[in-house]
């Protein structure tokens, strides 16, 4: 994106937070195209940490930036906070906020196997 904001190239800028490196990377973006005045409206064509991550970066922007979704209506939601038409409410929970669904991973669980790590004084 800094070749693009050096030379004027694009009048808005759409990052995905899924391609340019995540949250941070994408937060990078925001404050270089502010430093550059160029509009950001993200892309994102993605369902689950994507689209979750991607409605947060959003919310963070301009209340005439609105969140780009495709539209493809799941029978069973992995994430039910997914679940909107036309508005998303963000949790205030910690991270992004949203919990996948056990109910959908359990019917879909085709194996599991429950891992655990044994501390140094066990093994004295």
């Amino acid at each position: 994106f800094v070749e693009h904001f050096e030379r004027g190239a694009i009048d808005i800028a759409q990052p995905s937070v899924s391609k340019v490196g995540g949250i941070t990377a994408m937060l990078k973006v925001f404050a270089l195209a502010k430093q550059y005045s160029v509009r950001v409206v993200p892309h994102c064509f993605y369902y689950g940490a994507g689209l979750i991550a991607t409605a947060q970066l959003v919310a963070l922007l301009d209340e005439s930036v609105s969140l780009e979704v495709p539209f493809i209506q799941w029978q069973e939601q992995l994430y039910p906070q997914l679940d909107f038409t036309p508005h998303m409410v963000l949790p205030d929970a910690p991270g992004l906020g949203f919990e996948p669904s056990p109910a959908v991973i359990q019917k879909y669980l085709v194996s599991s196997q429950t891992l655990s790590l044994m501390t140094e004084a066990a093994h004295a």
